[in-house]
């Protein structure tokens, strides 16, 4: 992982950042780097703010980004490795034979849906053409367990990623006739 963090930075067939939107978890792979664990000690992070991202680092800081004047590149790592699941975002009971939620100490986390809308907002700026990819990681990863309360408040949050998508779709008739959603 700490290798693809790096080929965001720096590029794989072309020279510098390859993306102009990257909201999830994995922050260690940008900020947590040693000569040990990555053959550097980068602050990848960092490098992407003094390139012009703008940085967010929890649920507040990106609901408070601006939709209507969004910056140009935007970055937000919102945990360490994974992000919770939004049955524990949601701070309910998992049931006993579920494990306990652990944030890590990241616990303003935002929902798929949030991070999809200031994707579309950033992305969409100045009406350019872009690709997003949404992932609902978490789904399958609950799966494995048999963690039914994650996994299914994890397709009801990307269901609710879905209908951000479709919203952006129905704008208007240009954006509906050069638009595609793919789930």
């Amino acid at each position: 992982m700490k290798d693809i963090a790096r080929q965001y930075v720096d590029g794989t067939i072309t020279q510098g950042t390859q993306f102009d939107v990257m909201l999830g978890g994995g922050l260690e792979n940008f900020n947590a780097r040693t000569l040990a664990n990555s053959g550097d000690t980068r602050n990848l992070l960092t490098e992407l703010t003094n390139v012009g991202f703008t940085s967010v680092a929890n649920r507040t800081q990106l609901n408070a980004v601006s939709e209507a004047a969004p910056p140009s590149k935007l970055v937000g790592l919102f945990r360490a490795s994974n992000m919770n699941v939004a049955y524990d975002k949601l701070n309910l009971t998992r049931p006993a034979d579920e494990p306990a939620p652990d944030f890590g100490g990241f616990t303003d986390q935002p929902f798929l849906d949030e991070m999809t809308r200031k994707a579309i907002a950033v992305l969409h700026k100045d009406n350019a053409p872009f690709i997003l990819m949404v992932e609902g990681a978490s789904i399958d990863k609950q799966s494995h367990p048999n963690y039914a309360a994650g996994q299914i408040w994890d397709n009801i949050e990307f269901d609710k990623a879905v209908g951000v998508g479709r919203g952006y779709l129905n704008t208007n008739a240009q954006t509906r006739a050069n638009t595609l959603v793919l789930c």
